[in-house]
């Protein structure tokens, strides 16, 4: 009997030991599987069995429109994989930026003192306009200097956080966090020190540190403090990691909030540079995130966390880079780094993402060209897919003082046991014997390493595209003209569902990791997210797929959590803190307006999805 023939409830029984990538496959084989991503029941048992802990799962849940999300999600793991983005736009010019969350955050020019904050994840066409000089005079008890700089921090659950400093009269540095959604101004902090600040927040606490005070030892150590976002006041008391080893967020160390827990995460285990210890280990503390933080502070002892031996082979820090995340299936905390080494003694280095739970770890290496770290500023990692990503300035061989910037990347997948068992019967011809069973052979005989991909294609010297030449002007746009130090701001995204208005579809064709499986229907998430209309699928398992409301997808007030709540400002001191902090009252948000986006303006961009 084939599979088409079985009854509906065993291929649901096959399906569920299977993995979404290759359940997707499967349900490309042919007509009679399709119903495996339309029919809503299946994709919801997929979205809660296979990925409970994704955004796209939770959004499920809230606009029941489970086999659209499930589409969207497959989409977008598949287009990392392909490093095959779905849309590339120039979205605005800023002297400085940070993106968080979905939100751009981005000052245009800081003498008209305008910050500006576009949604890209709810497809907005206007932003908002944030007058920072008269938010100053509302957040501050003082007349803010003409000369002042003002930093832009953190931004998560519609709370932008940032750090003002002057140094006339005197120096004096302040910490101000806002929701501009709601015209509230949450408070202004006066600060002792601001050297390597941080912010992170959820909708109900926010936590900042700095790096500043000095330890019994000598060294700075971590001082983290706590404000109560639904309470409108400082907690209690404060935190001072004195053991805590590291000063470099990102690389050395990372603090993230997940699942109403506060974690810090440092690889040092000694502030003294040459480590005498040959095994290294991480090291990790955690507090909940309720009133009283600071007292129930957990520390995972530092032999249950190891890292490396010192004898795999020298690493090159300026590579590294950590970071926390939540596996999406089952829920646990894990630790990505990417490290370059020298493992084994080998005469070339290896850039390796280890990716670890407690107590486990694995590895997913990179075998590609040499690339300078001059030329890779970023790099990633997406465990969801065990992808790596990289933005890397590839010059063409022609010219290479110019600046041609490029997205790389390279995937793994499991052998399939036919490959598995081809691949030893091709060693045994020609009479190799199978290479012993270290840890790395180990997890190559495991895991398929795709070649590395770089995108937009080269040039074709023959055949030049026009458009390609296009889209190579749009992610190498260096600023617009007359501009001074403004930089451009190019938006690059993964996700199928995410459109912006005015933005024209790519009008020729790209493959050099574009897959079919991609680009098929790519446009459907995200007109399917765009409209109310209810989905059904006839065939095998019949269903239904509705919705009311979709909190991605429609730009409105309304789909806001916080839209409607007044705009209240309450006065609160930090207890032990170094100054009182201060509120004020918006005054109509005379500090705020409403504008179209930059984008839609600079209109330069493409959308890569089938016609």
């Amino acid at each position: 009997m084939s599979l088409v023939q079985l009854p509906y409830e065993l291929l649901l029984c096959v399906v569920q030991y299977l993995d979404l990538s290759t359940i997707h496959s499967f349900s490309l084989t042919c007509r009679g599987f399709l119903f495996l991503f339309r029919e809503p029941k299946i994709a919801k048992l997929l979205l809660e069995t296979k990925t409970p802990e994704t955004q796209v799962t939770r959004n499920a849940k809230t606009n029941k429109r489970w086999a659209v999300e499930l589409r969207r999600l497959v989409k977008r793991r598949e287009a990392i994989s392909s490093v095959s983005p779905f849309l590339v736009a120039l979205v605005g010019y800023a002297e400085t930026w940070l993106y968080e969350n979905g939100v751009l955050c981005y000052i245009k020019e800081r003498q008209r003192c305008q910050l500006r904050i576009l949604e890209l994840h709810r497809f907005q066409s206007s932003e908002i306009i944030v007058d920072t000089q008269k938010l100053l005079g509302l957040a501050l008890p003082i007349s803010s200097p003409k000369k002042y700089r003002f930093q832009l921090l953190y931004c998560a659950h519609y709370i932008v956080s940032c750090l003002y400093t002057h140094k006339h009269p005197e120096p004096a540095s302040w910490l101000i966090f806002f929701d501009p959604w709601t015209d509230e101004i949450i408070q202004a902090q006066q600060l002792d020190s601001s050297y390597k600040i941080f912010v992170r927040n959820n909708d109900k606490f926010l936590f900042y540190g700095i790096h500043s005070q000095l330890g019994h030892n000598g060294f700075r150590r971590w001082e983290i403090k706590g404000y109560d976002l639904e309470a409108k006041a400082w907690l209690p008391g404060k935190l001072d990691l004195t053991n805590f080893v590291g000063a470099d967020i990102g690389s050395g160390i990372c603090f993230e909030i997940l699942d109403d827990w506060f974690y810090a995460l440092s690889n040092q285990t000694a502030f003294e540079v040459d480590e005498i210890d040959l095994t290294s280990n991480y090291d990790c503390y955690r507090f909940p995130l309720n009133r009283q933080a600071f007292q129930n502070l957990e520390h995972i002892p530092r032999a249950e966390l190891w890292r490396r031996q010192h004898f795999d082979g020298a690493i090159d820090d300026r590579w590294t880079f950590m970071r926390l995340f939540k596996d999406e299936a089952t829920a646990r905390i894990k630790v990505v780094e990417l490290r370059k080494e020298w493992l084994a003694g080998n005469r070339t280095a290896t850039r390796t993402y280890y990716t670890r739970e407690i107590p486990f770890r694995t590895a997913h290496y990179e075998q590609s060209p040499h690339v300078y770290i001059s030329k890779c500023p970023i790099r990633s990692y997406h465990p969801s897919c065990q992808t790596f990503i990289d933005l890397v300035d590839d010059p063409p061989d022609f010219n290479q003082g110019s600046q041609r910037i490029r997205i790389r990347g390279g995937s793994r997948r499991p052998w399939s046991p036919d490959e598995r068992e081809e691949r030893l019967r091709l060693l045994a011809a020609d009479g190799q014997e199978p290479p012993p069973p270290t840890l790395y052979q180990q997890l190559h005989n495991i895991y398929r390493h795709d070649d590395v991909v770089l995108w937009p294609p080269e040039q074709d010297p023959g055949n030049p595209d026009p458009h390609l030449d296009r889209l190579y002007g749009i992610l190498n746009r260096r600023t617009a003209l007359g501009a001074g130090d403004l930089k451009c701001l190019v938006f690059v995204s993964w996700d199928p569902s995410i459109f912006l208005k005015g933005i024209p579809r790519y009008p020729g064709a790209l493959s050099p990791g574009g897959s079919p499986l991609v680009r098929a229907n790519a446009l459907e998430a995200s007109r399917e997210l765009e409209s109310w209309t209810a989905q059904s699928y006839e065939g095998k398992g019949k269903g239904k797929d509705t919705a009311e409301c979709d909190p991605i997808s429609e730009p409105k007030s309304t789909c806001n959590p916080k839209a409607g709540a007044a705009a209240s400002l309450s006065t609160s001191s930090s207890p032990g803190g170094p100054a009182e902090g201060h509120n004020n009252h918006n005054n109509g948000a005379q500090w705020k307006t409403v504008g179209p986006a930059e984008y839609q303006k600079i209109a330069r961009g493409y959308h890569f999805a089938a016609r």
